[in-house]
């Protein structure tokens, strides 16, 4: 949800892109409550940190818990953030409650990301 809004939120010119330390497939809720802001991540891919420890970033933002932690070292001078926003998948809930969960998660997402692009305008 954070690579989607991003990109969505920060135009062209910048090319966000994630990566997890326990990567697996794009959650179905995550989908829905980005396409209701008409936003497609459906296309997206988990990818594993590892495939991108050789790329050079600006920032490198962190989201969850632990991610901080198990996030390792990339090249260069990234600037280094850490978003502490509560993973919404593990959440076990009926279609709807779930659906707010992950709702929450993106109005939250989305509220950082938001703050980002202030606190970083050239």
């Amino acid at each position: 949800m954070a690579e989607g809004l991003l990109a969505h939120l920060c135009g062209e010119g910048f090319e966000p892109a994630s990566a997890g330390s326990e990567p697996s497939e794009v959650n179905s809720y995550a989908i829905r409550v980005m396409s209701s802001r008409g936003i497609d991540i459906s296309s997206h891919a988990s990818k594993s940190v590892e495939t991108m420890l050789s790329e050079q970033f600006d920032y490198v933002i962190t989201l969850c818990g632990n991610a901080a932690r198990a996030c390792p070292a990339f090249p260069g001078n990234s600037k280094r953030l850490h978003w502490d926003i509560k993973d919404p998948a593990p959440f076990d809930g009926s279609d709807e409650e779930t659906l707010r969960v992950f709702e929450n998660t993106r109005n939250i997402i989305e509220a950082f990301v938001r703050l980002f692009i202030e606190n970083n305008r050239d």
